[in-house]
C-alpha cells in the first residue's frame, strides 16, 4: 500500500506542477506563447488510465487508486486547458480545440471498442493498457514537441564541446623562428 501512496503522491506533484505557470497566465491574462499541447496530452493520459481502472475494464475495483489520482488529474488538466483557452490568441484557440477534440475522439473510440468488442477483463485491460502506453509516451514526450531545437546550432554546439574537451589539456605547439643571415644584418644596422 505504501508504494501506491508514493506513486499517487508523485502523480499529484506532476499534475499540479503547472499551477505556477497558470497563475502567471491568469495574472498577465496572456498565455505568453506557452503551448497547451502537454496539458492536453496529460488529460488524455488521465482519461485513459481512469477508464483502465474502472470495473468495466479492470476486475472490480482492483485499480481504484489509479481511478482516484487520474480523476484528480482530469480535473486539474481540464482547468489548465480552460484557462489556457480563455487567454490564448484566436489562432492558438483553434490549435487547442483541434488537439482537444482529437483526444476526446480517440478516448471515445477507446472506450467504445473496449466496452463493445472485448468481452472479458483480460482483453479489455490489454487493449486499454496498450492505448495507455501510447498516452503515457505522448504525455512525457509532449514537452519535446513543444521545443523547437535549432537544427544547425545543436550539432555545431556538440561539435564545439567535443573539440574543446579533446584539446583543452594539450600544450601549445612549440614555435621556432628561423632567422636568416640577411635578417640578422638588418637587425645590427638598426642598432
Amino acid at each position: 500500500m505504501h508504494g501506491l501512496s508514493t506513486g499517487n503522491g508523485a502523480s499529484l506533484l506532476l499534475y499540479t506542477a503547472p499551477v505556477l505557470t497558470f497563475s502567471r497566465v491568469f495574472k498577465k491574462k496572456s498565455t505568453e506563447e506557452f503551448s497547451c499541447f502537454p496539458y492536453v496530452m496529460t488529460l488524455f493520459n488521465c482519461l485513459i488510465y481512469t477508464w483502465y481502472g474502472l470495473p468495466i475494464v479492470s476486475h472490480r475495483w482492483e485499480n481504484f487508486p489509479l481511478v482516484t489520482i487520474n480523476g484528480v488529474g482530469i480535473v486539474l488538466e481540464s482547468i489548465f486547458i480552460f484557462v489556457h483557452f480563455c487567454y490564448a490568441s484566436p489562432k492558438e484557440k483553434i490549435k487547442v480545440g483541434v488537439i482537444f477534440v482529437s483526444v476526446i475522439v480517440v478516448f471515445g473510440l477507446t472506450t467504445a471498442i473496449s466496452a463493445v468488442v472485448f468481452d472479458d477483463h483480460h482483453h479489455r485491460k490489454s487493449f486499454v493498457g496498450s492505448v495507455g502506453v501510447v498516452a503515457s509516451i505522448s504525455m512525457y514526450g509532449s514537452p519535446l514537441i513543444v521545443m523547437s531545437p535549432n537544427m544547425v546550432g545543436t550539432p555545431l554546439g556538440i561539435l564545439q564541446l567535443i573539440i574543446y574537451f579533446k584539446y583543452k589539456n594539450k600544450e601549445p605547439p612549440l614555435t621556432t623562428t628561423v632567422v636568416t643571415g640577411e635578417q640578422m644584418g638588418r637587425g645590427e644596422e638598426q642598432e
